[in-house]
């Protein structure tokens, strides 16, 4: 809709951070709709949109939808400015059957998801004349060179950075592991508390 600002973001990994980060861009999209001395009325309705590939948001559904209600009056609305949404794709793919005739957003979220097998995906984009356009445009998009070298990079640089975050995770574990040997606890308790095995506490 017109004066409706609209923001995308795809998160694979949890960081720990998703909910402040979610305010914080939907935070900059929303002042950047005036300028100083502007009028408040000219200010932006913004949805903001989290595709992420892991559970943050502690319920069943993989589609969660967040407002500004009033804590004991939960129709009353104070502004609709403020839309956020998560689309879980991992409570998506847990669904046992998935209506992607009937039902656009489980059509777009198969679409996403590298695992819909090819077949499915053909369908999927010859029944949506919307769909069809996007895959057009990707097809478009990586015959770029610079685009796909830019993806690679990122790729690697993801891949680095889950290396650096296990040796890390490893390090940590290893030293309690020491402190807890110190302290006389049984290499079994000691196996439980930090998933180490067996043969590298004996080692220590």
């Amino acid at each position: 809709m017109e004066g409706e600002k609209i923001n995308i973001e795809v998160q694979l990994k949890d960081l720990q951070n998703m909910e402040k980060r979610t305010l914080w861009y939907w935070g900059r999209e929303y002042t950047k709709g005036i300028s100083s001395g502007g009028e408040y009325i000219n200010l932006p309705k913004v949805i903001t949109i989290n595709i992420v590939n892991f559970d943050n948001i502690k319920l069943e559904d993989f589609h969660t939808c967040f407002h500004l209600w009033e804590d004991e009056h939960h129709e009353y609305l104070l502004t609709d400015v403020l839309e956020i949404h998560f689309l879980n794709m991992v409570k998506f793919r847990k669904l046992k059957s998935k209506d992607t005739r009937n039902r656009p957003l489980e059509r777009w979220l198969s679409f996403f998801d590298i695992r819909t097998p090819e077949e499915e995906l053909k369908e999927i984009i010859q029944m949506d004349s919307a769909i069809s356009k996007t895959q057009e445009r990707l097809d478009f998009v990586t015959q770029d060179k610079e685009v796909l070298r830019e993806y690679h990079l990122r790729e690697m640089a993801l891949m680095d950075w889950n290396s650096g975050v296990s040796t890390a995770v490893k390090k940590k574990q290893i030293e309690i592991a020491r402190n807890l040997l110190k302290k006389g606890l049984e290499i079994d308790l000691i196996h439980e508390a930090t998933g180490l095995d067996i043969e590298i506490i004996q080692s220590l």
